[in-house]
């Protein structure tokens, strides 16, 4: 929300789908590349995930898009 921006630890909730069985999911918040401190489904929505990551040290000038990149394997 621009009129409640994050601030450096604050642990940020993002929700997504298409990560459930993903290991080493990395999160990108301006140049700065942070991983998953969890990945969690949510319940009663089948294939939704809340992804947790703390917000970088890092000053943000104006909104930014937050992409999740994908890496590493299945579990298995």
């Amino acid at each position: 929300m621009p009129g409640q921006p994050a601030i450096p630890g604050e642990r940020l909730l993002i929700y997504a789908t298409g990560v459930g069985d993903l290991m080493n999911l990395s999160v990108q918040i301006g140049e700065s590349k942070v991983l998953a401190a969890a990945i969690n489904p949510v319940p009663n929505h089948p294939g939704l995930y809340q992804v947790v990551v703390s917000m970088p040290n890092i000053v943000m000038q104006k909104d930014t898009d937050v992409p999740l990149s994908l890496s590493g394997e299945t579990p298995k």
